[in-house]
C-alpha cells in the first residue's frame, strides 16, 4: 500500500471513590496516514470515549473526527456511486445501557455529525 501511516494512543483509567461509580476511563487516539506523496488518505483524530461504569453501561463519542480520500468512484448500488474527493466526517455519539446481569437488559444509542466533501 503506498502509504505512510503514523498512529498514536492515549488511556486513562481511574477508579474514584465516587458511590456509583465504578470506574472512569478516557482514550485518545490519533492516526495520521497519507500517501508517499504526503496527501491525505487516511486520517483520524479526536476520537474521546469515555466509560462510566457501575453495572451498567456509558460509553460517549465525545468527537470522532476523520478523513478519508476516495480515488475511483465508490460503487454503491446500481447506478448510485460515490465520487472521487476527500470527505470529511465529523461524528457525535451517546450510548447508556443496563447491566448485563440483569434479568431485563436495555440499551439506548444516539449517534449524530456532519459530513462536508472537497471534490
Amino acid at each position: 500500500m503506498d502509504s505512510n501511516e503514523t498512529y498514536g494512543e492515549l488511556t486513562f483509567k481511574a477508579r474514584p471513590e465516587t458511590s456509583g461509580v465504578r470506574e472512569l476511563q478516557f482514550e485518545g487516539f490519533i492516526l495520521h496516514a497519507p500517501d508517499t506523496r504526503n496527501e491525505v488518505s487516511t486520517q483520524n483524530g479526536g476520537h474521546v470515549p469515555g466509560r462510566f461504569q457501575q453495572w451498567r453501561l456509558h460509553d460517549d463519542d465525545i468527537a470522532d473526527v476523520f478523513t478519508q480520500r476516495i480515488t475511483t468512484p465508490l460503487h454503491i448500488y446500481k447506478n448510485v456511486f460515490i465520487p472521487n474527493g476527500l470527505y470529511h466526517f465529523a461524528r457525535h455519539q451517546l450510548t447508556y445501557g443496563s447491566g448485563q446481569d440483569r434479568r431485563f437488559t436495555y440499551n439506548f444509542f444516539e449517534r449524530f455529525g456532519a459530513i462536508t466533501v472537497a471534490l
